[in-house]
């Protein structure tokens, strides 16, 4: 059998309740539990994980705008990716789709590499 190690993390008082009520019903201990949950999320993927054709999105941003940007989606109470994917489809939607297959990189890279500002170029609101 393998080695195993510990993990101590904190989590919302309801998760844990959530969790704790899961692993009852399941008749596990917590430890167990949460090791069938950390199997399922790397083995299988949790729907959202990087399995299929899902690609990854990553960019650096200043701390204040990255500041700005969770204000914004918490007071909206959305999450960042749903954020970010309808921001672009809506900057693609309002550009000229010929204006953006144009400016489409053919091997799919960074258009501007050496920009460290927060955008490339300016998107119209």
């Amino acid at each position: 059998m393998e080695e195993t190690r510990g993990i101590t993390v904190k989590v919302a008082e309801s998760l844990h309740g959530k969790a704790k009520q899961e692993a009852e019903a399941k008749e596990q201990t917590m430890s167990q539990f949460i090791e069938m949950v950390l199997h399922y999320y790397f083995e299988k993927g949790d729907g959202n994980a990087m399995s299929g054709n899902k690609r990854t999105l990553a960019f650096q941003v200043s701390e204040d705008f990255f500041a700005e940007v969770q204000a914004y989606i918490k007071a909206r109470g959305i999450k960042l990716k749903d954020f970010g994917v309808e921001a672009m489809r809506k900057a693609m939607t309002d550009v000229a789709p010929a204006a953006c297959a144009d400016d489409a990189e053919p091997d799919g890279g960074e258009q501007d590499a050496d920009n460290d500002g927060e955008s490339a170029e300016s998107i119209p609101a």
